[in-house]
């Protein structure tokens, strides 16, 4: 065999290693493909059955609810149905898309044919109540002929026509707080329970778990739960719980928090709810004005800007996360946090810049002097962008600089105490002073790294060194000592050139060993040596 037809078998060799090689990456990703395709419509079968279930469970509690006598006389009831009403038509539109997607699946073997409707969703049985708006219906898509199944979802009734609950850990969790919420325990409650009636809520949560236990969420499980909550000392405190949270919730908006304020949450619920002897108006009315003597905002020395809050607030009704919302606003804005999700009260720099401002000009400076933004991530970044031109600009004035001064500089300047233009000028009156011979020129404008260019450019050359490795601020450079003069003139520009030839850097460059050789050349040539 020649060497010709050796390489054409090697080459052949490795071809065929290289197509194997793609056929099995391209089997593989085929396989990835398939399995990504039945995990998501498993996913899809599951949450059609999780919404079949919902809508069941619902419906029935709806029709429960318009059949009792309760429902001809309370308003409450009738919008409770209509918000079933409500969501059962969204839960609906998304099972008919659903739908729509498992059937078409289906043509690719997905394994749509595995599901079925169980349940309809329906909104005519409100007889005397208004009828919530109906989604529109989605076309039915054609049915697949894959055979895959999920023959654990079937959805069916029980004895008390409550629909099973799919054993999953995600349709368990539905089940159980759907189940809570129509008990009236809804998360805020959940979470209220927990603080403040624990027992209340461990009774509640055994009751909800043991009817999980066996995936069924039924009526005789609900109506333990309801008869449980009813007997919880949270459900008998409601109306008296409720009114402390409405006088409690007006007093947050007003910076004041409830737990050190109690007794007054006590005696304005007592006066407004109980004896009736004061409105929830005037109630509303004295938190305000315990606020705007807090803050000190009608005080005869206090800013315009407060009196106009204090004003808004005693006269206008206004709490004062309303009538303070231009100084809320700004601060939120430099925080860079959503306003909807900023609390004043809990900002220990919002009430600090606010307390000690004279004016909204005045609040923004003391916020972004305030350690809470210079420590922030936006107030860092904002700083650190000013320093590197504070850095830039004392490095060609030829200044050192401390970096805890050049960090309060920075300071200054965004926070508006100080204009970088004024921070500039009084840099290049420092510089003056420290180059007197230039002092007009540093101040009309130019820069002692562009005075020193000769310089550098003459011990660059001398020396080899870069340029870069001449740093003029540095007191001991040869450059800053020649700019410097005798205080009056600069050294001329030709003394400095003679002076670095005597400089014991010189010796060990090129320049001169080829000065040495030139003169060793010129002393052989005058002896003849050369010719």
């Amino acid at each position: 065999m020649t060497l010709e037809e050796l390489e054409q078998l090697a080459a052949d060799q490795k071809a065929q290693r290289e197509a194997a090689q793609a056929a099995k990456e391209a089997e593989k990703k085929s396989k990835e493909a398939a399995a990504k395709a039945q995990t998501a419509e498993t996913k899809r079968l599951q949450r059609a059955y999780d919404l079949q279930v919902l809508i069941a469970r619902d419906q029935e509690q709806a029709l429960k609810i318009i059949g009792s006598r309760e429902y001809q006389i309370d308003p409450g009831r009738r919008a409770f149905v209509q918000s079933i009403v409500d969501k059962n038509n969204e839960r609906e539109l998304e099972l008919r898309n659903l739908e729509a997607q498992i059937q078409s699946a289906g043509f690719r073997g997905a394994g749509a044919s595995g599901y079925t409707r169980v349940v309809q969703v329906s909104t005519s049985a409100q007889p005397t109540g208004p009828t919530g708006p109906t989604g529109p219906t989605g076309p039915t898509g054609p049915t697949g002929t894959a055979t895959a199944t999920l023959p654990t979802q079937e959805v069916t009734p029980t004895g008390d026509k409550t629909p099973v609950v799919p054993k999953t850990p995600k349709a368990k969790r539905l089940a159980g707080e759907d189940a809570l919420i129509t008990a009236g325990i809804n998360q805020a409650v959940v979470q209220y329970m927990k603080e403040n009636y624990p027992q209340d809520w461990v009774e509640i949560k055994k009751l909800r778990d043991l009817a999980l236990e066996d995936g069924i969420i039924g009526d005789a499980e609900q109506r333990r739960i309801e008869s449980a909550f009813k007997a919880t000392d949270y459900f008998k405190n409601a109306a008296v719980e409720k009114n402390r949270t409405t006088i409690g919730a007006y007093l947050i908006a007003n910076g004041l928090d409830t737990a050190s304020n109690a007794a007054l949450v006590d005696r304005l619920t007592d006066e407004v709810f109980v004896k009736g002897v004061r409105t929830l108006e005037q109630a509303q009315a004295e938190i305000r004005r315990t606020t705007v003597d807090r803050l000190g905002l009608n005080k005869p020395e206090a800013d315009p800007s407060k009196k106009k809050i204090a004003q808004a607030m005693l006269d206008g009704g206004q709490s004062f996360l309303t009538a303070a919302q231009d100084y809320i606003a700004q601060y939120a804005s430099l925080m860079d946090i959503p306003v909807n999700q900023f609390d004043p009260f809990e900002d220990a720099g919002f009430l600090t810049a606010f307390n000690a401002s004279t004016s909204l000009d005045d609040f923004r400076v003391k916020a972004k002097s305030s350690p809470t933004y210079v420590n922030s991530r936006v107030g860092r970044q904002e700083i650190n962008s000013v320093k590197l031109q504070l850095q830039q600009l004392t490095r060609n004035l030829g200044l050192g600089y401390n970096p805890q001064q050049l960090d309060q500089q920075a300071v200054n300047v965004i926070s508006g105490k100080e204009t970088f233009e004024q921070l500039e000028y009084s840099l290049r009156s420092i510089a003056g002073e420290a180059f007197p011979a230039f002092k007009d020129r540093i101040l009309a404008g130019e820069t002692i790294t562009s005075i020193a260019s000769p310089y550098v450019s003459s011990m660059s050359r001398i020396l080899e060194i870069p340029d870069s490795a001449i740093d003029v601020s540095d007191p001991n450079n040869e450059i800053r000592k020649a700019l410097i003069g005798n205080g009056t003139n600069p050294k001329p520009l030709w003394q400095f050139e003679q002076e670095l030839f005597k400089d014991a850097r010189w010796q060990y460059t090129s320049n001169a060993r080829n000065t040495i050789d030139q003169v060793s050349m010129d002393i052989l040539q005058r002896f003849g040596v050369m010719g």
